[in-house]
């Protein structure tokens, strides 16, 4: 395992150089990029973003000694899973794009998010609608040879880990995963239990910290969160679960600061430190 980064914990006014620059510095050696609607930021891939453009970040990438982890996204928004053509349309170009990314900047895995809005569409319709967006995709994930993690997130629709296996199960790609997210799941559970679950099914991990409020385990008593050494997750159980289960990959840090710096570049270098302190249990 080695540790990485997402690129929105940096400051989105600088651009692809200076991001790799500040990574080099603060001690990582792998980034996650992110694919976002024009304009979001300095250092983010778009749906227009070309050919040419990839091949000049991956050099810059290069220059600083830098790895692109992986490709995650903020487009998905709930549109994966929507029953509309529209909807399927839509994520299904976002999954394209980001293979797309991925190949160009040498990433191994892309991050995608199911579910839509629960409250107006029946659960197994969603279900249906992710089977077949993903079906029509068959050949395009195939012919990339690059991992499709799905992610679980706060939206309601992985509530239990069973949740994303059954859907993993039933797309019935190989070369699609879980995409898990450590601190997604400390509110209401414990994520090494998940991981025991997904063992093989693991192809990409995000972590951040979370601290559950007092007396909020087992149930959901809510929490705010917080720097990955303060969290309610026994890193150290988590990464004994991890090679447990085989797993080599990526791990990236997807945080914000949790109190301000005077210098944002200490925060970049204590996020590195404490992923060295994690990943060293």
């Amino acid at each position: 395992m080695f540790k990485s980064i997402n690129a929105w914990t940096i400051d989105s006014k600088k651009n692809f150089k200076e991001l790799f620059e500040i990574l080099k510095e603060a001690g990582f050696s792998a980034v996650e990029l992110n694919v976002d609607a024009a304009g979001r930021g300095n250092h983010c891939l778009t749906m227009e973003t070309t050919e040419e453009e990839l091949k000049e970040i991956k050099s810059l990438a290069d220059n600083a000694g830098i790895v692109i982890s992986g490709i995650s996204t903020s487009l998905y928004g709930g549109r994966l899973g929507e029953p509309t053509e529209e909807g399927k349309a839509f994520a299904a170009s976002v999954v394209r794009k980001q293979l797309q990314c991925a190949k160009a900047l040498g990433a191994d895995g892309i991050l995608v998010v199911p579910g839509c809005d629960i409250n107006k569409y029946p659960l197994d319709t969603v279900f249906a609608t992710v089977c077949e967006v993903f079906d029509s995709l068959k050949e395009t994930i195939a012919s990339y040879g690059i991992s499709v993690g799905l992610e679980n997130v706060w939206n309601g629709y992985f509530t239990s880990v069973y949740d994303m296996t059954r859907l993993i199960d039933a797309i019935g790609q190989e070369k699609v995963g879980a995409y898990f997210d450590v601190g997604n799941v400390i509110a209401f559970s414990n994520p090494v239990r998940w991981i025991e679950v997904l063992g093989k099914k693991i192809v990409k991990i995000h972590v951040k910290g979370y601290k559950r409020a007092p007396g909020g385990f087992p149930l959901n008593n809510g929490g705010n969160w917080c720097d990955l050494l303060e969290a309610s997750t026994d890193w150290k159980e988590v990464v004994n679960a991890l090679r447990n289960a085989g797993y080599e990959s990526s791990v990236t840090a997807e945080v914000g600061p949790a109190h301000p710096y005077d210098d944002i570049m200490d925060f970049y270098k204590e996020v590195s430190a404490d992923m060295d302190k994690i990943l060293s249990l």
